[in-house]
């Protein structure tokens, strides 16, 4: 049976985190950047979504420097849902200047549930300018496919994102590579992509 002290301290836990949490949700600069100073705030922890503050920072671009200038942010903690990471979330979310940032942080280039890296997600929804920064400046697989037998440049050419479609055939992207129908390993976990 748990001491009381034990007791104590998970409910303590419990009001930091639901304290953190309601903290980064209205993106309290001032409130943030003292809990990360105190120590208190429970940075790499997950809220209801499994997305933790740097990855709601992702998508909304608050907090993002602050919570990134903390040595205790993970910046490839996956949500506990899906093993989704700030870099794929970025990606998606159209935003190269956070991606460069979260590489520079040594972001890994890893994939989701669905085999999906941050360059299919950036080809997927049209974003030529993230496309553009993983492009120019990191060594980003081209080829790489995911759980449909898709590569970045299939999903580039699927919904007519031309411009994408010449960057990646410009770095090399191979246009005469066959789309292959592939299921989904049992139990693929989202690994790091290797070249």
């Amino acid at each position: 049976m748990p001491s009381r002290s034990d007791l104590n301290d998970e409910v303590a836990e419990a009001a930091a985190l639901k304290r953190w949490l309601a903290l980064v949700k209205v993106g309290s600069h001032a409130d943030v950047q003292a809990a990360l100073r105190d120590g208190w705030a429970p940075v790499n922890a997950t809220d209801s979504a499994g997305f933790t503050a740097l990855m709601r920072s992702c998508v909304s671009g608050k907090l993002l420097e602050l919570l990134l200038s903390s040595p205790r942010c993970d910046v490839n903690a996956g949500a506990s849902t899906d093993q989704t990471t700030a870099l794929l979330l970025a990606s998606r979310h159209r935003s190269a200047r956070i991606v460069h940032t979260l590489l520079r942080r040594n972001a890994l280039l890893s994939r989701d549930p669905s085999g999906s890296t941050a360059l299919h997600k950036a080809a997927f929804w049209g974003h030529a300018h993230v496309v553009k920064e993983l492009l120019s400046k990191y060594v980003v697989p081209i080829e790489v496919v995911d759980c449909e037998g898709d590569t970045p440049l299939h999903d580039a050419a699927r919904f007519g994102h031309t411009e994408i479609v010449r960057l990646l055939l410009l770095a090399g992207a191979d246009p005469r590579r066959r789309q292959l129908r592939i299921r989904r390993p049992p139990g693929f976990s989202g690994e790091p992509v290797s070249k």
